[in-house]
This record gives C-alpha cells, sequence and structure tokens, in this order.
C-alpha cells in the first residue's frame, strides 16, 4: 500500500457497469486501478455459489445494524420498528422476532457463545437479551441520550456502549459486566457522540470513533493509549485486521483509512469514486484479504487489503446500507443491512484471492 497521503477532492467521474455489478476506479498516488467482476445473480438463501446472492425482507424494518451469530447460521437484525430479528440463513423469514421497548434499535452484537445478544437504542438504554427464549436479562441505564453502539468483548462477560450526551461527556462510553449486571467503566476523554465501537481479537484493547472526527484507542481498564485524527466529517465505522496489525476507519467524509495502530501512522486511504459514499459501515473477512465498506450511496465496496485496489462494487440495496459483516471463517459469505428493510446475504467465496 501506499504511504500516507493527503486528502484530495479530485473524485474521478466514470463508472462504468456489467449487469447489476458497477465497475469502480480507486485514485492512488501510483495511479488508477480497476478489476471487473461478473455480474451478481439473486438466488434463493442461502446463496451456495460464488457470485449470487440472496434477500431476507422484513416489511417495515428498515435496518440500522446486523451481527452473524457464531455458528454462521444465524444472523441479528436491529431496525426502526424497535425489533431485534433473528435469522436462519436458509429461510425467508425470522425464526423469532424481539420486541424492544426502544422505538429505535440501532445496535446489535452477539457474544462469543451466541446466547445473548446486546442491543442499544433511542430509549438510552442497553439490554442484554437470552437468545433461547428472548428473555431481557440486563437493562443497563447510564447514557443521558440514545445509544448508537454496542460490542460484546471476544472473550469476557463484558459490553461496551457508546452514546451521545447533551450535558456531559462522561456519559458517552461505557463498559458493562453482563454476567453481574454492573457498570464495570466508564471511560472519559470522548469529545462528542461515539458512533462505532469495535474491540480487538483478544479485547486488550478497544477502538472509538464518533462525531469529534477522531479515533481513540483505549486499555481494558479505560487508559487513553493513542488518537488518530484524519478524518474531515464523523466518524462512523471501525474494523480491526484479523491480526490486529492494522484498523480500518470510515466517515462521512467518503474516505476510508487503513491506519497502523502500534505507531499510529496512516498506512492508506481509499476513496470511493462517488463523493456521496459516506462510510457507514466496514469489515475485514476472516483471512484478512479483503475489506468491505458499506455507504450512504446504496452500495457495497469490497478491497484488496494488499494493494488498495477497488476490486467490486455490489449493487442491491435500494436505500443507505447501515451495517455489514463478514459470516465466521469459512462460510464464505458477507451480510449487508440496509434502511431499505433488507438484509442481503452475498457469497464472496473465491473474490479475489489468489491474485494479491
Amino acid at each position: 500500500m501506499n504511504q500516507q497521503r493527503r486528502r484530495t477532492r479530485t473524485w474521478p467521474r466514470i463508472v462504468l457497469t456489467m449487469g447489476v455489478v458497477a465497475l469502480g476506479l480507486l485514485m492512488l498516488g501510483s495511479g488508477e486501478k480497476t478489476t471487473a467482476q461478473s455480474a451478481w445473480r439473486e438466488t434463493d438463501c442461502p446463496p451456495t455459489e460464488p457470485g449470487t446472492y440472496c434477500t431476507l425482507t422484513a416489511p417495515g424494518h428498515a435496518v440500522e445494524s446486523i451481527a452473524w451469530f457464531p455458528d454462521g447460521g444465524r444472523l441479528a437484525s436491529a431496525g426502526r420498528d424497535g425489533t431485534i430479528r433473528i435469522w436462519r440463513v436458509d429461510r425467508s423469514a425470522p425464526l423469532r422476532t424481539l420486541n424492544s421497548p426502544a422505538p429505535h434499535v440501532l445496535s446489535v452484537h452477539t457474544n462469543a457463545d451466541g446466547t445473548r445478544l446486546a442491543s442499544g437504542g433511542r430509549d438510552n438504554r442497553v439490554r442484554v437479551w437470552r437468545v433461547e427464549d428472548g428473555r431481557v436479562l440486563h437493562t443497563f441505564a447510564g447514557h443521558t441520550d440514545m445509544v448508537r453502539t454496542v460490542r460484546f468483548h471476544p472473550g469476557e462477560q463484558l459490553l461496551a456502549s457508546g452514546a451521545c450526551a447533551a450535558t456531559s461527556r462522561d456519559d458517552r462510553l461505557h463498559l458493562w459486566n453482563t454476567s453481574l449486571g454492573f457498570r464495570q467503566g466508564l471511560f472519559q476523554g470522548t469529545e462528542d457522540c461515539v458512533r462505532t465501537i469495535r474491540f480487538n481479537s483478544d479485547g486488550t484493547r478497544i477502538a472509538t470513533g464518533g462525531d469529534d472526527e477522531v479515533i481513540r484507542l483505549w486499555s481494558l481498564s479505560g487508559r487513553l493509549l493513542r488518537t488518530f485524527g484524519g478524518h474531515e466529517d464523523s466518524v462512523r465505522a471501525l474494523a480491526w485486521h484479523p491480526d490486529d496489525d492494522l484498523l480500518a476507519s470510515g466517515g462521512l467524509d467518503a474516505e476510508v483509512h487503513i491506519w497502523t495502530p502500534a505507531s499510529g501512522d496512516r498506512r492508506d486511504t481509499l476513496l470511493p469514486t462517488d463523493p456521496s459514499a459516506l462510510t457507514r459501515s466496514l469489515d475485514f473477512s476472516p483471512d484478512g484479504s479483503l475489506l468491505a465498506s458499506g455507504a450512504m450511496d446504496k452500495r457495497v465496496r469490497l478491497w484488496h487489503v494488499s494493494s488498495g485496489e477497488l476490486i467490486d462494487i455490489l449493487v442491491a440495496h435500494q436505500n443507505s446500507v447501515a451495517s455489514l459483516a463478514f459470516g465466521p471463517t469459512d462460510t464464505g459469505l458477507l451480510a449487508s443491512g440496509a434502511n431499505d428493510e433488507t438484509v442481503r446475504i452475498w457469497n464472496v467465496t473465491g473474490l479475489g484471492l489468489g491474485d494479491q
């Protein structure tokens, strides 16, 4: 990848299409790189062949967040209708619908063994649900504004939550003990709304981003380790590389930055061709070779991590792509949830691999 580059406002205007897939261009310091892919074909769920996708539809359920269960056969979606839907990828209807007291559920996540769900929403509360029967085990109150993001620790029974706060910066980032049901930590030092939280793979570090355009790296004890500045608008998405040696960030400046957390250096900047591609979600593939980004322009983009090349643009959603996540190792699946009341599941097996 190229070394750190300053932001540019020179956007290429050319976009070619092949079937339902748009061919993207990536502005790099060393020139433009393009790779065409064959058209994606819609099929029944689950999509078993590479280059196919399927659609899960729930009328009225404008999706704000999705999360895979560890078994790779189920996923959860949270929506503006105040519900959480639990899906099996081989069925078109939800297995279960959880009705939250929150009018809008903005974030959902599953714990490491898939027995618990966490949710956050517009009622300023964090809830922990038992998946087996849909019972609420804990309701955590402490935020003074809507909860924008929740994330389970990868190992321990801990849960982080981030929110806006109208009166105090101390209300924005919390760490909860979901086993005993109390607040274990309060992170101080955030300057504005916390929009995204991600633990690294061993849970020793927490990355956060939000409306102050700054990415912060914390220890589990709440000590601020490092800050990253490079975005020119709200940071809405973060993703750790599986090896923890890279951290991706995206936001409303239509840029995706790749950072080296150990040094704080910006390793690369990925620029979509469309300045309206304001990033809302990011995820690395389980093998770390691909980075997926979801944006307000209704598209999902796939990037080669090693080269920074934009290899595909997935076009199917009819509204902003709010959340996306690669399935567990060996599933070959990528899920994307959007405000068009759908979850799309894409079979990306072999896409761009082996030609790094």
